[in-house]
């Protein structure tokens, strides 16, 4: 921003000099024409030494123009060119975080493959399925993953009528209750899908709703490990 501030006022200054730089010939130009016919006749007196020595700071200040122009188009490009490289940083940033939990989904998936529905280890699973969905909602309502990436993530999966439905029976089967503070942003997209049908990431209520307290934070031991609320499972 200061660059680009920069740069502004450079192109103001120089659109100024240029009109001064006009205005100046054009007050000489009637003693320029004198001179010119004094020349001619080998004639030149000390105005006539003035007026061509304004005629020489003129000439000097267009090329010390040409090069300022030059200047500040060239911080013009730097400037662009920074700001891409910073765009293009945040996204790798983004999509890095958007990698991070494609691994922690596809770790839950193979451990769920390996329990059977009922055991105490496959409702250990599934919590931790449910705590992956609710941290990657807090992420996008924060703007921590790629909007384009998690849009599809939202309107294929998370706003779909069938998973509102396998989500609500593995809280059931989770023994979690809307009573308490965990999973408040996966309920209120499920909530929505159930009573208004699919819906966009525009238009869900998780993307706009601050929970009363952060599931993440609770479900979060110091070690940084998620695991079940106490109680839970």
């Amino acid at each position: 921003m200061v660059l680009m501030a920069s740069a502004c006022l450079k192109r103001r200054q120089l659109a100024i000099t240029c009109c001064e730089l006009w205005s100046a010939m054009l007050l000489h130009r009637d003693r320029l024409t004198v001179v010119g016919r004094n020349a001619s006749v080998g004639f030149v007196n000390d105005s006539d030494l003035s007026a061509w020595a304004t005629v020489a700071a003129a000439c000097f200040a267009v090329v010390a123009l040409f090069f300022t122009a030059r200047q500040i188009r060239h911080q013009a490009e730097q400037t662009k060119y920074q700001a891409q490289q910073t765009q293009h940083q945040v996204r790798d940033q983004l999509l890095h975080a958007g990698a991070f939990y494609i691994e922690r989904y596809w770790a839950i998936d193979d451990d769920l493959l390996f329990t059977n529905e009922g055991d105490d280890d496959h409702a250990r699973h599934e919590f931790r399925y449910l705590r992956l969905c609710e941290d990657e909602l807090e992420a996008a309502r924060h703007e921590w993953l790629d909007r384009s990436q998690w849009k599809v993530w939202h309107d294929e999966v998370f706003g779909t009528e069938e998973f509102a439905a396998l989500t609500s029976k593995r809280l059931v089967s989770c023994r979690s209750t809307p009573g308490e503070n965990d999973f408040q942003l996966l309920r209120l997209c499920t909530t929505q899908t159930r009573d208004r049908g699919a819906h966009t990431w525009e238009s869900c209520q998780a993307a706009s709703t601050r929970p009363e307290s952060s599931a993440s934070m609770s479900a979060r031991g110091s070690d940084g490990v998620n695991r079940p609320l106490s109680g839970e499972v």
